[in-house]
């Protein structure tokens, strides 16, 4: 339905909790942006000398710091419901670039709440995405923003900061390689950027497992001729790996026993992903995913045998800035072997 916006009076636009505008014009920002230090390539628009960001790319950007928060829509109240202190779920799109040129920006003409209070914002949209100024968004959430002229830097500081030294300058090499391989493991994946021990879905794990022993070729994972491969609902599913192998793996990575098996459908329940029948899950195989290059910024002692670390994105093509990862990890023994098992993991991947 097409959405026509108003200006009526003050009573109305009190109600709604936005400014009344006018459709403007919209110029690609080209100021670089730091989160806590690290290079963030948001895609971000200059509107009457004001930076409007996408609001779910600020929400993905600051999972995992104290200043987290998640965006849901509301459709029958044409509503955005902003919930402090809870982590962003990734709808699709996020972090994607908008292209180069002038856009128009109409303003939005959604309600906006935070924790369930009315919030009187400045909004537009821009290609069906809103966009809000980035300090209002930073007074509602407790996040600085500050500017930087000389260097045309966008700082945004969240206060995650780390009271310790930052061992990775000091860290033996074997040492570093084993957690950046470690942490590849995770970043190899296109669709795996957030998970957090305290609060996950086994589902998850189980997709992390079967993708990871495919991506690798690993010796779990077998794959049958388009006349053999298991068929379901009119698809060929020519990949296996039996359910104890995807055991062992995110045993290994994650050090967690006891998932329960089944099989794993979208989000939308429409469509099967993986199926499990008889101790094994089918899957369609599928292309690799191009991993960026990891370069550890900070490893941190949090003291109570857990580590913090702090990793850059580069593509390899281009060595551009690609995003970053946040990641706990804790010492871990798997088949007598010491390694690394994942507490927490953010990424902000940038294409």
């Amino acid at each position: 339905m097409k959405k026509v916006f108003i200006c009526l009076c003050l009573t109305v636009i009190s109600l709604a909790g936005l400014t009344c505008l006018a459709a403007e014009k919209a110029s690609p920002t080209a100021s670089q942006v730091l989160v806590d230090g690290k290079i963030i390539p948001f895609d971000a628009y200059n509107i009457k000398d004001n930076n409007y960001f996408k609001l779910r790319d600020i929400a993905y950007a600051l999972r995992g710091t104290p200043t987290q928060f998640a965006v849901e829509w509301d459709a029958a109240k044409n509503s955005i419901n902003l919930v402090s202190g809870k982590a962003y779920a990734t709808a699709g799109g996020e972090m994607t670039q908008s292209g180069e040129g002038i856009r128009t920006a109409e303003p939005t003409t959604s309600s906006v709440y935070k924790d369930g209070n009315l919030l009187a914002m400045t909004a537009y949209n821009i290609g069906g995405n809103n966009y809000f100024k980035l300090r209002d968004i930073g007074s509602a959430f407790g996040f600085a923003v500050d500017w930087d002229a000389g260097k045309n830097t966008v700082i945004i500081d969240t206060g995650k900061r780390h009271n310790g030294a930052n061992l990775a300058a000091s860290m033996r090499s074997a040492e570093k390689d084993a957690l950046i391989l470690f942490l590849m493991n995770f970043s190899e994946l296109g669709n795996f950027d957030y998970f957090d021990a305290a609060d996950y879905d086994e589902k998850l794990l189980i997709s992390y497992a079967i993708q990871h022993n495919h991506i690798n070729s690993t010796q779990a994972v077998a794959y049958d001729s388009q006349e053999k491969a298991l068929n379901v609902d009119g698809r060929s599913f020519a990949g296996r790996i039996p359910s104890s192998s995807v055991d062992n793996t995110i045993l290994r990575y994650f050090g967690i026993t006891g998932v329960k098996h089944e099989t794993i459908l979208t989000a939308d329940h429409q469509r099967i992903v993986y199926h499990y029948e008889n101790g094994t899950y089918y899957f369609e195989p599928a292309d690799g995913y191009v991993s960026p290059l990891l370069v550890l910024d900070g490893y941190f002692d949090n003291g109570d045998g857990t580590f913090d670390a702090e990793v850059s994105l580069k593509w390899e093509y281009d060595g551009a800035p690609g995003g970053g990862i946040s990641a706990k990890v804790a010492k871990h023994t798997y088949n007598g072997t010491e390694t690394y098992k994942l507490l927490y993991y953010t990424e902000v991947s940038v294409f």
